[in-house]
Protein backbone atom coordinates (compact mmCIF):
# COMPACT_ATOMS: atom_id res chain seq x y z
CA UNK A 1 0.00 0.00 0.00
CA UNK A 2 3.04 2.18 0.89
CA UNK A 3 4.55 1.91 -3.03
CA UNK A 4 1.16 2.45 -4.21
CA UNK A 5 0.74 6.34 -2.24
CA UNK A 6 4.54 6.77 -3.39
CA UNK A 7 3.73 6.08 -7.01
CA UNK A 8 1.07 8.18 -6.92
CA UNK A 9 2.60 11.00 -5.17
CA UNK A 10 5.59 10.86 -7.52
CA UNK A 11 2.91 10.98 -10.24
CA UNK A 12 1.37 13.79 -9.22
CA UNK A 13 4.72 15.54 -9.11
CA UNK A 14 5.19 14.68 -12.48
CA UNK A 15 2.12 15.85 -14.12
CA UNK A 16 2.20 19.14 -11.55
CA UNK A 17 5.56 20.15 -12.99
CA UNK A 18 4.51 19.58 -16.55
CA UNK A 19 1.32 21.37 -15.78
CA UNK A 20 3.20 24.60 -14.14
CA UNK A 21 5.91 24.26 -17.21
CA UNK A 22 2.72 24.75 -19.79
CA UNK A 23 1.39 27.68 -17.48
CA UNK A 24 5.07 29.28 -17.27
CA UNK A 25 5.22 28.47 -21.16
CA UNK A 26 2.10 30.39 -22.34
CA UNK A 27 1.82 33.24 -19.34
CA UNK A 28 2.42 36.56 -20.16
CA UNK A 29 4.20 39.10 -17.91
CA UNK A 30 1.46 40.25 -15.40
CA UNK A 31 0.14 36.72 -15.48
CA UNK A 32 3.83 35.15 -14.84
CA UNK A 33 3.83 37.09 -12.15
CA UNK A 34 0.17 36.07 -10.70
CA UNK A 35 0.97 32.31 -11.80
CA UNK A 36 4.73 33.41 -9.07
CA UNK A 37 1.92 34.32 -6.31
CA UNK A 38 -0.48 31.39 -6.30
CA UNK A 39 2.95 29.06 -6.48
CA UNK A 40 4.17 30.47 -3.10
CA UNK A 41 1.17 31.16 -1.33
CA UNK A 42 0.08 26.91 -2.26
CA UNK A 43 4.03 26.60 -0.62
CA UNK A 44 3.26 28.75 2.48
CA UNK A 45 -0.13 26.64 2.74
CA UNK A 46 2.16 23.11 2.68
CA UNK A 47 4.40 24.91 5.68
CA UNK A 48 1.93 26.51 7.45
CA UNK A 49 -0.08 23.10 7.88
CA UNK A 50 2.83 21.26 8.74
CA UNK A 51 3.51 23.09 11.57
CA UNK A 52 0.27 23.33 12.60
CA UNK A 53 0.07 19.14 12.65
CA UNK A 54 3.26 19.19 15.06
CA UNK A 55 5.17 19.05 11.74
CA UNK A 56 8.43 20.12 10.51
CA UNK A 57 9.24 22.58 7.44
CA UNK A 58 10.84 20.59 5.03
CA UNK A 59 14.01 21.43 3.67
CA UNK A 60 12.43 21.65 -0.14
CA UNK A 61 9.26 23.74 0.55
CA UNK A 62 11.01 26.20 2.81
CA UNK A 63 13.32 26.38 -0.63
CA UNK A 64 10.62 26.41 -3.27
CA UNK A 65 9.14 29.58 -1.23
CA UNK A 66 12.66 31.80 -1.08
CA UNK A 67 12.79 30.54 -4.90
CA UNK A 68 9.82 31.93 -6.01
CA UNK A 69 10.25 35.18 -3.71
CA UNK A 70 14.06 35.70 -5.69
CA UNK A 71 11.98 35.32 -8.54
CA UNK A 72 9.55 37.61 -7.80
CA UNK A 73 11.94 39.89 -6.54
CA UNK A 74 14.54 39.42 -9.90
CA UNK A 75 11.43 40.58 -11.98
CA UNK A 76 11.53 44.14 -10.26
CA UNK A 77 12.87 47.35 -12.69
CA UNK A 78 14.39 49.21 -9.61
CA UNK A 79 15.15 51.71 -12.22
CA UNK A 80 11.09 51.74 -12.62
CA UNK A 81 11.25 54.05 -8.81
CA UNK A 82 10.30 53.55 -5.36
CA UNK A 83 7.65 50.75 -5.61
CA UNK A 84 9.72 48.39 -7.13
CA UNK A 85 12.13 49.03 -4.49
CA UNK A 86 9.69 49.10 -1.96
CA UNK A 87 8.57 45.63 -2.97
CA UNK A 88 12.48 44.33 -3.17
CA UNK A 89 12.92 45.40 0.61
CA UNK A 90 9.51 43.44 1.38
CA UNK A 91 10.73 40.16 -0.88
CA UNK A 92 13.64 40.21 1.31
CA UNK A 93 11.99 40.71 4.21
CA UNK A 94 10.01 37.94 3.38
CA UNK A 95 12.87 35.83 2.83
CA UNK A 96 14.03 36.58 6.47
CA UNK A 97 11.20 35.44 8.09
CA UNK A 98 11.13 32.17 6.23
CA UNK A 99 14.28 31.46 8.67
CA UNK A 100 11.79 31.41 11.36
CA UNK A 101 9.25 29.81 9.81
CA UNK A 102 11.85 26.85 8.83
CA UNK A 103 13.16 26.47 12.36
CA UNK A 104 8.99 25.97 13.04
CA UNK A 105 7.65 29.79 14.10
CA UNK A 106 4.06 29.09 12.35
CA UNK A 107 3.17 32.88 12.85
CA UNK A 108 5.73 33.85 10.37
CA UNK A 109 4.13 31.75 7.95
CA UNK A 110 1.38 33.19 8.94
CA UNK A 111 2.25 36.74 8.58
CA UNK A 112 4.19 36.03 5.07
CA UNK A 113 0.89 34.50 4.07
CA UNK A 114 -0.92 37.00 4.76
CA UNK A 115 1.58 39.99 2.89
CA UNK A 116 2.09 37.42 -0.33
CA UNK A 117 -1.72 37.19 0.07
CA UNK A 118 -2.14 41.33 0.18
CA UNK A 119 0.21 41.66 -2.54
CA UNK A 120 -1.35 39.14 -4.82
CA UNK A 121 -4.50 40.49 -4.99
CA UNK A 122 -3.16 44.27 -5.56
CA UNK A 123 -1.55 42.95 -8.25
CA UNK A 124 -4.46 40.96 -10.17
CA UNK A 125 -6.67 44.16 -9.17
CA UNK A 126 -4.21 45.51 -12.09
CA UNK A 127 -5.88 43.96 -14.91
CA UNK A 128 -9.26 44.06 -13.24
Amino acid sequence: MDQILVRASGALSRYQEIDLGGRVGSADPHALVTLLYDELLASLDVMGRSLANGGVVHHGQHGRAVALLAALESGLDLRAGTLASSLAQIYRQMQRRLTAARNGDAKAVAEISEGVRNLAEAWKSIRA
